[in-house]
């Protein structure tokens, strides 16, 4: 039993890693099906031994093996995220594949999101299937309310502050309300937020430097598995 939880776990490593090459590629035009991954650095492919997670970077000691520059640690932190949270949500939810499959896409739209700052559109197409779907085969309600008031919300706020949301935080943002009650997401909003101007704080405090703008998306993503955690332990709080 204990190596085949380790293998599942393994199993969403591997999953993390392939996500994070379709979320990347798709912002730099490069195929994700046949393009070699390369280093960021010296542009060199690197070898198939070396792409699995965790065995990769420890048999290179986190270093190309090519040029020997460091490895960035967002692969790492990226795979370690999904794991972990895939296997919270397995645990805490009551459709767990189904919220599995929710968290992947907002899991590759971050890191689209974190790569260029822009979401392509057949990204939030997939997740609208993925949520009628899901509706046709669970009977998960659908609220058709909840997003057309989201939708003049976010307008509103954009006219008032040019900009704050972007078009694909908004797009997302109110397809998810099609499939969570209110109260649910708008706990989710309120995690989200607090998690990004707690980075951009611990950001000014180290760097002592300001940022201009911060892709929204990643916390929006980290919130979800935050959330079931808090809704399994305390159910009375919703």
């Amino acid at each position: 039993m204990l190596l085949l939880k380790g293998l599942i776990a393994y199993f969403l490593l591997i999953l993390a890693s392939f996500f994070m090459v379709i979320g990347e590629r798709l912002v730099t035009q490069r195929s994700f099906l046949w393009g070699r991954s390369i280093c960021d650095y010296c542009h060199h492919p690197i070898h198939p031994l070396y792409l699995m997670p965790l065995i990769g970077p420890l048999l290179t000691k986190f270093h190309c093996s090519h040029c020997r520059h460091p490895i960035a640690k967002k692969y790492l932190f990226g795979e370690l995220v999904y794991a972990l949270s895939v296997i919270v949500l397995l645990l805490t939810t009551n459709h767990p594949i189904f919220n599995s499959a929710i968290f992947s896409m907002l899991f590759i739209m971050s890191v689209s999101d974190y790569h260029k700052q822009w979401v392509p559109d057949r990204l939030q197409l997939i997740l609208l299937a993925i949520i009628m779907i899901n509706h046709a085969l669970l009977a998960i309600p659908i609220y058709w309310f909840q997003p057309i008031v989201l939708l003049l919300l976010f307008i509103l706020i954009n006219k008032i502050w040019p900009q704050s949301i972007g078009g694909a935080d908004i797009k997302t943002i109110s397809l998810l309300s099609l499939t969570y009650p209110a109260h649910f997401g708008l706990m989710w909003l309120q995690i989200a937020t607090s998690l990004a101007l707690l980075y951009i704080l611990c950001h000014n405090y180290v760097t002592h430097r300001s940022l201009e703008g911060i892709p929204f998306f990643p916390f929006i993503t980290l919130s979800f598995p935050i959330i079931s955690l808090v809704y399994y332990f305390n159910p009375n709080l919703f």
